[in-house]
Formats: C-alpha cells, sequence, structure tokens
C-alpha cells in the first residue's frame, strides 16, 4: 500500500480520463497528480489519502506564509470543479473529490476521490497512461 505523498511515484489513469474535460489551474492539477500517485497498482477501491499539509504545499508549490488556508483554498476550488468524462453512451459529470477533511492538531488533511472515478484510477489492466 503506497500511503507516502513521493513526486517519484508512478501515475497511472485511463486514457479517458486524460482525454475528458476539466479546468484545473496547475496548482490544482498538482494535488491531484499527486493523490493518484498514492494509489497502488493492487488498490481495489479508494481510500482516504492522508497527507501532511507542510508536505502538501511543497508539492503544489505554495510559498504563502499561511499555507494551511493557501491548501485549503486549493481544496475547496476543486471541490467545485466539474470533470466531463465521454462514454460510448454519454457523458459522466462528476467532481475530483469528494471531501477534505483538515485535522488542524495533526497538520493533515484527508482527501477522497469521488468514487465514480474508480474505474479510471483502479485495476487499470488496458488503454492506460
Amino acid at each position: 500500500m503506497n500511503n507516502k505523498l513521493n513526486v517519484n511515484n508512478l501515475i497511472t489513469q485511463s486514457n479517458r480520463l486524460i482525454e475528458s474535460k476539466y479546468n484545473l489551474n496547475i496548482t490544482e492539477q498538482r494535488l491531484i497528480l499527486a493523490m493518484i500517485s498514492m494509489i497502488s497498482p493492487d488498490d481495489e477501491d479508494f481510500r482516504q489519502y492522508s497527507i501532511r499539509v507542510s508536505d502538501l504545499s511543497k508539492v503544489l508549490g505554495l510559498k504563502d506564509k499561511n499555507i494551511y488556508s493557501a491548501v485549503k483554498e486549493v481544496t475547496k476550488n476543486i471541490l467545485g470543479k466539474v470533470i466531463q468524462i465521454k462514454r460510448p453512451k454519454g457523458v459522466l459529470q462528476l467532481n475530483w473529490i469528494s471531501s477534505a477533511d483538515y485535522d488542524d492538531e495533526l497538520g493533515t488533511v484527508n482527501i477522497k476521490f469521488d468514487p465514480s472515478l474508480k474505474p479510471y484510477l483502479l485495476n487499470i489492466k488496458e488503454n492506460y497512461t
């Protein structure tokens, strides 16, 4: 199980997800890719991805003195953005993440992918990059 945030982790996603339509800025894209990098190839389901805010701010390239507020703003923005995935019979519209739960005492954020993204990020055996 890969539960560490590491910029060198492999990122695998379905081609449909790569070809989908979404509008994320560079910081939001970095957060999504960091979360994808925490998925193990043998994961059957999404976990809650717990990331230290200080580590996440480095990956996101945040230089703000109040990194906690800056990271909260990034997750809030992602929660409001829709991704559209073209499928054979239509289009699926959903959010990247379903929640971002901050633990102020531990200095962490627990983030969950939207469950509808499972076929595009988990157990991918073909048509992926």
